[in-house]
């Protein structure tokens, strides 16, 4: 008796688990199509809403030399494989560093944030994660970031929610206040597409940009795109162009079709080639003091190697620092006639462009301070 109720039970569960596992199936089903849905509906918005950009040039590449098509300024900041600063680590990240070298951002496998290093006196802080980035969990990866050289203003790669497929670029800002970055927008086309866009980054001093795709690429090659940047966001005319233009635009199909400027495009192509191929300028004639008794006028008079190399990059955070100060200077003007709207964005752009100002002054001393110690040692030691 008790065999027979034992089997009536089984032949209950088996029609019961098959009909749970065929609910859980349609809900998946379900769930797949509405997100698809909902990708295919972003992409459509997207297309319509693509940015006016121009490119200047592309380059096919293998993945693994992806870092030789960047050729960014010193000021911008450099791009670097973490493990090249870290050989201890397993991380692949592609890092960055800015221009100041006292900030690395990059990522960590199998983690959906983004970290830093700070540069304390000679060594690199432990990693801490990014604050804001990811929230909301709206991604699975994370990778490939690229700080502006404002500290403010962060892009990176990443998948999941938001994105038309693989890695979307995105980008967020810093949130003084908050002390967090807020909440990651999606940049759009032509910088994203249904395949990998990644490793967004401007140099402000050449005014070039650059990112990577795997769009209608095999296996293992990316394309770099470089373009110009530009300051305000413009959309393509519906009355000028067809949907059909505006798709290619979109998915840039021919760089040259983005071409109606032909000094703009050979005035880009002229800065792109000298940092290229940089020329080391000797710098005019400067007063630096050594000591009471001596003051140098020229790269040459400097006795330790190093501090050529010291006094150039000195020479680039004091250049930043007046340029900064200039900034500020016209903002505060502005602020007196600024609307309400206006003055919120101001205030915070001022105090953003203060704190900057201020880590610059103590970067400058810092620089200052270790080309005459090691210059005043080296002349107490070869007296």
């Amino acid at each position: 008796m008790f065999r027979m109720k034992t089997r009536y039970i089984v032949l209950l569960i088996i029609p019961l688990m098959a009909f749970t596992a065929s609910a859980q199936r349609h809900k998946s089903v379900r769930q797949h199509e509405k997100e698809t849905t909902e990708q295919t509906d972003r992409l459509q918005r997207m297309i319509q809403a693509t940015q006016r950009i121009v490119f200047i040039d592309s380059i096919v590449i293998e993945k693994k030399d992806l870092l030789r098509a960047y050729h960014l300024s010193a000021e911008a900041g450099r791009l670097t494989p973490y493990s090249t600063l870290f050989p201890t680590s397993k991380s692949k990240s592609v890092a960055f560093i800015n221009a100041l070298n006292s900030y690395c951002c990059f990522s960590q496998p199998d983690k959906t944030a983004l970290f830093y290093h700070e540069r304390l006196l000679h060594q690199w802080s432990k990693m801490e994660e990014v604050p804001g980035i990811n929230d909301e969990s709206q991604f699975q990866r994370i990778d490939y970031p690229f700080m502006m050289p404002d500290g403010v203003t962060l892009y990176f790669a990443a998948e999941g929610k938001g994105s038309i497929g693989g890695y979307d670029i995105f980008m967020t800002s810093y949130d003084v206040g908050e002390g967090r970055f807020l909440k990651p927008e999606n940049i759009g086309m032509p910088f994203n597409s249904t395949a990998n866009d990644y490793l967004f980054a401007i140099d402000e001093y050449n005014q070039l940009g650059f990112f990577a795709s795997d769009r209608n690429q095999p296996d293992n090659m990316v394309c770099v795109y470089t373009f110009i940047p530009v300051e305000k966001y413009q959309t393509y005319d519906t009355t000028q162009y067809t949907p059909d233009q505006i798709e290619d635009f979109a998915r840039i199909s021919d760089i040259k079709q983005t071409w109606n400027d032909e000094q703009q495009i050979n005035e880009a192509r002229i800065r792109l080639q000298q940092v290229m191929t940089p020329q080391r300028k000797e710098l005019p004639a400067f007063s630096f003091v050594i000591n009471d008794q001596l003051t140098y006028h020229q790269l040459k008079d400097f006795k330790v190697a190093e501090n050529q190399g010291r006094y150039r990059y000195l020479t680039q955070l004091r250049q930043r620092y007046e340029d900064i100060g200039k900034a500020l200077e016209k903002a505060r003007n502005y602020y007196l006639k600024a609307s309400t709207d206006e003055r919120t964005d101001l205030s915070r752009e001022i105090m953003d462009n203060e704190q900057v100002r201020q880590e610059l002054y103590h970067a400058i001393c810092q620089q200052e301070k270790v080309i005459r110690n090691s210059e005043n040692i080296y002349l107490t030691k070869n007296k």
